[in-house]
């Protein structure tokens, strides 16, 4: 991973699907901060909620009133100590949290120059309120999608609302994983080599598409899909990079071996390999 953007809109498995790469990728980091803005990771961290050894992923640091003032070098002592962390937010909101997410990532460049060898990867989630295109948002937080690649820093912003991202973020980014969107504000920020419209769940159809993106020859927007009772299965997703990949994968083709907390904290039932 270097510089990703995930994004979809609410109730399209957002939070599942970051998971899934956050399972396929914190085995091989020697530090991570994922920034939990609505506590949907905690089955990443054995002994807060229930998970098998083999889901051992990271430790848990809490993120509330008395860690705003925390400094990056503190957080970098933190993360040192800890490893790989998932930090949820607990009673702050609005510049007290974009003030503890810029410190982390502050944190994470300031790792780097302790072990530059080291593999860093620092997951932000719900970024458009962290990063937002409307109003400041700290320094260090732009700093992370700007420079931090050549600090050996990995990142993944996650977003549901594209309109409202900072662009100095998205325009960063090397390797997008879009699924549905069906505001046109959203879809309007969509800047991919293929056609936007295959996002645009509203639609029964689609332009002509790339076979890589084609459903046995058919060009269809990207769909989710539901069980009998409604609950969410699977969905489908177009990932992208500057190396030219482009393929369409479904989450309903997985195998999550965590547990996954959604919005309404239960756990979902599709794997993703």
């Amino acid at each position: 991973m270097s510089r990703v953007g995930l994004a979809a809109k609410s109730g399209w498995g957002k939070s599942y699907n970051t998971q899934l790469w956050l399972e396929k990728n914190l085995p091989d980091q020697d530090f991570a901060a994922i920034l939990d803005y609505k506590d949907e990771y905690r089955g990443l961290v054995r002994g807060v909620a229930p998970s098998t050894p083999e889901t051992d992923l990271c430790q848990w640091y809490i993120a509330g009133p008395n860690e705003v003032d925390l400094s990056s070098a503190q957080w970098a002592a933190i993360l040192e100590e800890g490893g790989r962390l998932v930090i949820p937010r607990y009673r702050i909101d609005g510049d007290d949290w974009r003030q503890v997410v810029s410190n982390v990532s502050a944190a994470c460049r300031r790792l780097y120059e302790d072990h530059p060898q080291a593999k860093i990867l620092l997951a932000i989630d719900e970024a458009h309120i962290a990063a937002p295109q409307r109003g400041k948002f700290p320094e260090d937080t732009k700093k992370a999608a700007t420079t931090g690649r050549g600090e050996g820093l990995s990142s993944l912003w996650v977003t549901q609302r594209l309109a409202e991202l900072a662009e100095t973020i998205a325009a960063q980014w090397d390797e997008q994983i879009l699924g549905g969107f069906s505001s046109d504000a959203d879809l309007g920020k969509i800047s991919v080599d293929y056609p936007a419209d295959v996002h645009d769940v509203r639609s029964r159809r689609a332009p002509p598409l790339p076979t890589e993106l084609q459903v046995d020859g058919e060009n269809l927007p990207l769909r989710k899909f539901e069980d009998d009772d409604g609950n969410t299965v699977g969905s489908e997703w177009v990932r992208s990079n500057d190396s030219g990949l482009l393929e369409r994968v479904n989450t309903g083709d997985a195998t999550m071996h965590s547990r996954h907390y959604g919005n309404e904290g239960q756990q979902l039932t599709s794997p993703y390999e």
